[in-house]
């Protein structure tokens, strides 16, 4: 693939100071326009290739064995200004409660002792009432608390925050103790899923508590057993899933420094990771372990383990958000059939993608409960591609084929 020479401009790399007009008012073009090729013609062929072995189903083939558990992946949960009691529509929120387990990333504090930020756009100091979780009550639900919103209500926040996941019902990852960044759950038929987070940076000058893991994609690979946990005692079958907040905003395809911080966190023993922070779709990659699959052209070895698959979801955009942009506004929900092979590997049955829709665009200026009431039901909340008219299905659609095609109807 030819990728046309194009500059662009990324905060996760290192920050500039506030004066910087010029490089404020890039970062903000990139907001709004976005990258929408791959950044080196290498990132291209492998995003290629990883999409056509995909699409070929060779990797269906590798398990044959009864599936065992069905898994729910979505991305971002951003402050959404107001309507955080109704944030889905029904058939969004059915989905949910369909899974066996379900895993997402809370971009927001929640912290009920401070006031939920109402009259800006965007803003440093996120925050949430406790019923933006009422949707995740329905199922086993694991929430990535490890990303640059972490500390936006400082250490108290984070702490809040814990806790309101706690009370209800749902699994925190990530918060001040650095055995708060590992999580373990029993879920049905007897899965265990061991999951881990970590963010590329936290927003402010706060001291960053060890529950919030901080790695940049340089620093991945020398972090990796770390960043994945340990390696027992986890019963089997377990499933082990790390949320990475990584990766660089507004740009639609990994690069090749995330795709080698990837390969060394599945050698560490990640079975799935589960991207987030470039707030847009970027594909999804399935790898093969051990060999488990000589057709796939993403081969890792992991030391004493079974031939297994793996899965790297890049990025599943925002599942709630307020930016302006179509591309930014569309997400999707993963669902994953799971198995275990004879001999102990992970196998992926099926794969599905469901694109969504945030309908909330730049958000409403002010709060009116009679107004708010009304628009979530009819306008305010996240949708599935299906439930919009023929116009905005398709432009979803079309933004949701770029990262995953064929996988979406």
């Amino acid at each position: 693939m030819t990728i046309p020479p194009k500059k662009t401009i990324r905060y996760e790399d290192g920050a500039w100071p506030l004066w910087r007009l010029d490089k404020n008012l890039r970062y903000l073009t990139k907001s709004l326009v976005h990258r929408a090729t791959p950044w080196t013609a290498e990132d291209g062929d492998a995003a290629e290739a990883a999409a056509g072995y995909v699409a070929s189903q060779s990797w269906s083939s590798f398990g044959g064995g009864a599936t065992r558990l069905r898994a729910l992946f979505g991305g971002d949960l951003m402050w959404i200004r107001d309507g955080f009691e109704r944030p889905f529509s029904p058939a969004v929120a059915a989905a949910i409660a369909e899974a066996g387990v379900a895993f997402a990333n809370l971009e927001t504090p929640i912290d009920g002792s401070r006031p939920v930020p109402r009259f800006t756009y965007e803003t440093l100091h996120y925050n949430a009432p406790a019923t933006f979780l009422e949707p995740w009550r329905a199922t086993t639900t694991v929430l990535s608390l490890a990303n640059n919103h972490a500390l936006d209500q400082k250490i108290s926040g984070l702490a809040a925050t814990r806790a309101a996941v706690l009370a209800a019902g749902l699994v925190p990852v990530g918060g001040i103790a650095a055995s708060e960044a590992q999580a373990s759950v029993t879920v049905h038929e007897g899965w265990t899923v061991a999951a881990s987070a970590f963010t590329y940076g936290v927003n402010g000058n706060d001291p960053i508590p060890p529950g919030i893991p901080v790695a940049r994609l340089s620093e991945i690979s020398g972090k990796a057993h770390e960043l994945v946990g340990p390696s027992g005692p986890c019963p089997e079958p377990a499933l082990r899933v790390v949320l990475a907040h990584w990766g660089y905003e507004y740009e639609y395809w990994p690069t090749t420094a995330q795709r080698e911080a990837a390969c060394s966190l599945i050698a560490a023993g990640a079975d799935v990771i589960v991207g987030s922070s470039p707030h847009v779709l970027q594909p999804l990659e399935i790898v093969s372990v051990n060999g488990a699959d000589p057709a796939c052209p993403l081969q890792v070895l992991r030391r004493g383990a079974p031939p297994s698959l793996a899965l790297i979801l890049w990025s599943l955009g925002n599942l709630t958000t307020i930016m302006p942009t179509t591309a930014c506004q569309v997400g999707a929900l993963v669902n994953v059939d799971f198995s275990r092979t004879n001999a102990g590997g992970l196998a992926i049955d099926a794969l599905r993608v469901r694109p969504t829709y945030a309908r909330r665009g730049l958000g409403r200026l002010f709060r009116h409960a009679a107004r708010d009431a009304i628009a979530n039901r009819i306008g305010g909340a996240t949708v599935f591609a299906e439930e919009l008219d023929e116009t905005r299905r398709q432009q979803t659609l079309a933004q949701a084929r770029r990262a995953f095609g064929k996988l979406v109807p």
